[in-house]
């Protein structure tokens, strides 16, 4: 009776044990990295491309018809839980320098996998040495030196995205042309004339003259190129907003500039000018300098 008795009791507690060990493994948080959030956000905005797990198959974020507008992408960024089935929890995100090095490597489902994109990821590059030299005192602070390649963006992440925090600056993701020329003209403007108060004053100057072109400044840029120097543009340009006898020079430039900058190409939403195309109008412009001059100093005689 007694060894019944004691055989159940041994019985119950096994079952009671088992249970607790089946309740805990139940009850027990999945240990997400803190920095999750930020790597995401991160991430994003440098225009990396991501490789996550929908309905158990790895699936890269860009091979997606809608891309990063999916709604599964949203989910498994924002609110970290997978649409696929059956859903699951993401707990860090891991860099690495491309697809086929993402690709050459077995993940656990729990992980974002990320690299940039070489057309996105250019283009905040582009735009982040625009920074660099334009805040060069607060870059010296954050360890950032001009310029920042594509291995910077996954070593040296976190002080880029401090930088940006930090000072405020500009959101590539935000921008429309989140391509590889994105920042290209304001990063090349900015290091023709190398000091950022004259840099401000063409920017001044253009939308002074009509020259807006939305986020798009390589019309700007071409003008410069043509003037050959800030001197020369502030030259020509400085009469055109109070000077009657050259101030048609300004709808010329507009018209040879518009031939190749028209606003689907301003607004990302055709192919831009080719190399050739822009030379010819930049030759143009050029000309067009050429005439002002002359006509500036015959008024002045």
């Amino acid at each position: 009776m007694k060894d019944a008795s004691l055989k159940k009791s041994f019985v119950l507690i096994f079952l009671i044990f088992i249970a607790l060990v089946i309740l805990a493994g139940c009850t027990q948080e999945v240990e997400i990295n803190p920095q999750l959030n930020t790597k995401v956000q991160y991430s994003y905005s440098a225009g990396f491309d991501w490789s996550i797990v929908l309905d158990g198959k790895r699936t890269v974020v860009s091979d997606l018809p809608d891309g990063f507008r999916s709604p599964a992408v949203w989910s498994a960024g924002y609110v970290l839980i997978g649409l696929g089935d059956p859903p699951h929890t993401y707990t860090d995100m891991v860099f690495v320098a491309s697809r086929e090095e993402a690709e050459s490597q077995e993940w656990s489902d729990d992980i974002i996998v990320a690299w940039p994109d070489p057309e996105m990821s250019q283009g905040f590059i582009n735009g982040t040495n625009f920074d660099i030299l334009y805040f060069s005192s607060s870059a010296e602070r954050f360890g950032l030196d001009y310029p920042i390649t594509m291995e910077n963006l996954i070593i040296d992440w976190e002080a880029i995205r401090e930088f940006h925090r930090v000072e405020g600056v500009f959101s590539f993701a935000m921008n429309s042309n989140r391509t590889a020329d994105a920042f290209a003209a304001e990063l090349e403007i900015l290091r023709m004339v190398e000091d950022v108060a004259v840099y401000d004053r063409i920017m001044a100057r253009a939308a002074d003259l009509g020259f807006t072109w939305r986020e798009r400044k390589e019309p700007i840029l071409d003008l410069l190129i043509a003037a050959e120097s800030a001197d020369t543009f502030f030259e020509i340009t400085d009469p055109m907003l109070e000077d009657p006898t050259i101030a048609h020079f300004k709808e010329k430039w507009h018209a040879v500039l518009e031939s190749v900058w028209s606003d689907d190409a301003l607004s990302s939403q055709a192919p831009s000018p080719t190399d050739e195309e822009r030379e010819d109008a930049r030759k143009q412009a050029e000309k067009l300098i050429e005439e002002a001059i002359a006509e500036l100093e015959a008024s002045n005689n």
